[in-house]
């Protein structure tokens, strides 16, 4: 089977499945480029709050200064579940602010998603708006989808 990426097309068996990651990185400001990443998975019977408290449990277990600065409620729009949390981790001259979509829809296939906004502490207030602006205009389709 044919799969075609962003800029180069590669042959994989027909049983192959897409787990591919996205990095879109932005001008750098400072020290520091913003970037936002979105990767994704096969959401079969996978249970979004559980998914969610699972990842914050391994960020606090590997970052002593992690501190959830929001977390929303799973909510439900449509087919899609979703809940985005916001983090900070790092010393305080480089600490590094991360928003975090995790979004579930169940058509055409079960996928989760996870779209993650990251920028210096600092910087964040004027790269919140740009991340905010991509993460409503995500729309999941299965165009180039391989199972």
């Amino acid at each position: 089977m044919k799969f075609q990426g962003s800029g180069f097309s590669i042959d994989v068996p027909e049983d192959a499945m897409d787990a591919s990651s996205y990095a879109f990185v932005f001008p750098q400001l400072g020290d520091f480029s913003p970037n936002l990443t979105i990767r994704f998975e096969s959401g079969e019977n996978v249970n979004l709050e559980e998914r969610i408290n699972a990842a914050r449990e391994a960020l606090m277990s590997s970052m002593d200064d992690l501190v959830v600065i929001g977390e929303d409620p799973v909510r439900a729009r449509g087919d899609w579940k979703y809940s985005t949390q916001v983090y900070e981790y790092g010393d305080a001259e480089h600490r590094v602010r991360q928003k975090q979509l995790v979004l579930l829809v169940s058509e055409p296939k079960p996928t989760l998603y996870t779209l993650t906004g990251t920028d210096l502490a600092v910087g964040f207030p004027q790269s919140e708006p740009v991340f905010d602006q991509i993460i409503r205009s995500f729309d999941p389709n299965a165009i180039q989808r391989i199972n």
